[in-house]
């Protein structure tokens, strides 16, 4: 009697232990899927805000030129960075 007792009792762990084990991969499983939506999300605004300031700068540079504030050469380093802030902005898989 006693012996089935404690197979009974070991049967009982084994699947309290299952059970919090299956909890633990769909928990862990879920917040790893927020994490990768909110990255996402965070990408999405930087690269957006890159290309906003890429624009930003080839307008101003621009403007510069027109009114002969910079010379030739800060005139194309700032459309040059204002080129690479676009086009790392639209890197997909940056």
């Amino acid at each position: 009697m006693q012996i089935c007792a404690k197979k009974s009792a070991h049967t009982a762990a084994t699947v309290q232990t299952q059970m919090h084990s299956e909890y633990s991969h769909y928990t862990t499983t879920s917040a790893r899927a927020r994490q990768a939506r909110k990255r996402a999300s965070t990408d999405k605004h930087i690269r957006a805000a890159l290309t906003a300031i890429g624009f930003a700068l080839l307008i101003a540079a621009a403007s510069a030129d027109n009114a002969e504030l910079l010379g030739g050469r800060a005139t194309l380093f700032v459309a040059a960075v204002g080129v690479l802030a676009m086009w790392t902005g639209t890197a997909r898989n940056a």
